[in-house]
């Protein structure tokens, strides 16, 4: 009897097959998409949280040193004085490209801001927003200002979606304040989610490349082992793709966490990475070991302002700046403190040494190409050396001390001493 027109018997094994490898592909690409985006994720919310760091811990050099001692009340602090710290703030959030930057007091169990960033619609619908209460702030906030710690946090507000840092701080007088920046998440998630949508939309395509010859596997073997190679071609491609990727993320970290520690003007370190590299100097000062901060003011600077231009005034920042970090060590930190003032951190240096290097700086600026007109270049370079433990503002206040009296004596001159 002949077999014509009888069903085949493996066909439906057959099916089963095809449908379970179809499945278990999905499940595959499904899952290593989310791979993808936890550790996506997870690497850029490290790296957000140490920038959040890093800016929070400016803001105290935004302000004075007292001004969160005196905010005790809705007009504990003058009007004039909170434009001041309004500017401050804005222009370092707009520089670091944060959302918002602000400091909070407590008194009574609520929170009130003290030094925050207000925008110009809401410049328009408040007048002053210092000691305006923030009735919904996180609990992670609260945590932090209880323990007197830092807390790192993902919310929601009134203002938008956030990841945040809330960085419990102590004034001069003993008071605790929050120091707080914040960026928007959404974007955050938005990075990760590109990543995973790249893995998957590769592995679909892949998927529209093998469905067909799934079907034809058992006869025509010829073109599975084509498919075999495209999928190895496609294969490296998805692994060229995650490597690019990734190594763009790396150089934009990299970018970022360049741009929150560089003055944007002479690229020297700022003035808050400079004090936060001096703060941990003094940590590391060995027993009888010796450390020194040098303070350096370009002299007359502002009659060059006032007679070439505030351009002109730049480039010879841009000069002075060159010629200071070519004229040190490589283990010294050099920055820009603001305006026309300089700081040198030395580290495993006595005063001795220092004041060679200060000398040798006046020397060279002198020599520089800077002269033009009546107005020559000149130092005034004031420096402080500890020998043991000591507050790093208290050196960076001895040093501007010696900076001054430096000046008084008419400039183009160094004045040092030790503290400790």
């Amino acid at each position: 009897m002949s077999n014509r027109g009888k069903p085949r018997r493996r066909q439906p094994r057959f099916t089963s097959l095809a449908f379970f490898a179809l499945t278990l592909y999905l499940a595959g690409v499904l899952a290593f998409s989310v791979l993808i985006y936890n550790i996506s994720l997870e690497r850029t919310l490290a790296e957000t949280d140490r920038y959040l760091r890093l800016a929070a811990c400016s803001l105290k050099h935004l302000v004075t040193e007292d001004f969160h001692d005196r905010a005790v009340g809705p007009g504990a602090i003058s009007f004039e004085e909170e434009m001041k710290n309004r500017c401050a703030v804005n222009s370092f959030v707009a520089e670091a490209g944060l959302i918002w930057a602000y400091t909070l007091v407590e008194e009574g169990g609520r929170f009130y801001f003290a030094a925050p960033t207000v925008t110009g619609e809401e410049g328009r619908s408040r007048k002053s927003w210092y000691y305006y209460p923030y009735d919904d702030i996180p609990d992670a906030f609260r945590r932090a200002y209880e323990k007197g710690e830092t807390v790192y946090a993902s919310y929601r507000d009134q203002w938008g979606n956030f990841r945040s840092v809330a960085i419990a701080e102590t004034t001069p007088g003993g008071r605790r304040y929050l120091a707080c920046a914040d960026i928007g998440s959404d974007h955050l998630a938005a990075l990760a989610h590109d990543d995973a949508r790249t893995i998957t939309m590769i592995g679909l395509f892949l998927l529209v490349l093998i469905l067909p010859l799934v079907f034809l596997l058992r006869s025509q073997r010829k073109r599975l082992l084509s498919a075999m190679r495209t999928l190895s071609r496609h294969k490296e491609l998805l692994e060229e793709t995650v490597q690019i990727r990734t190594s763009e993320l790396v150089r934009a970290q990299e970018a970022l966490r360049e741009r929150a520690v560089r003055d944007p003007l002479t690229r020297l370190y700022n003035r808050g990475f400079v004090l936060e590299r001096l703060r941990e100097e003094i940590g590391r000062l060995p027993e009888g070991g010796s450390l020194c901060l040098m303070m350096i003011d370009l002299d007359r600077f502002k009659a060059v302002n006032d007679a070439k231009g505030h351009l002109a005034g730049d480039r010879i920042l841009k000069t002075v700046s060159v010629l200071i970090r070519q004229n040190v060590r490589h283990t010294d930190i050099v920055g820009r403190f603001g305006g026309d003032e300089f700081l040198i951190v030395l580290p495993d240096t006595g005063l001795e040494g220092a004041h060679v290097v200060g000398d040798k700086l006046c020397r060279l600026v002198k020599k520089s190409p800077l002269e033009d007109g009546d107005h020559s270049p000149s130092f005034s370079i004031g420096i402080a050396c500890c020998r043991g433990d000591f507050h790093a503002t208290g050196l960076l206040a001895e040093a501007d001390r010696l900076l001054y009296e430096a000046k008084r004596r008419g400039g183009d001159c160094v004045v040092a001493e030790t503290v400790v």
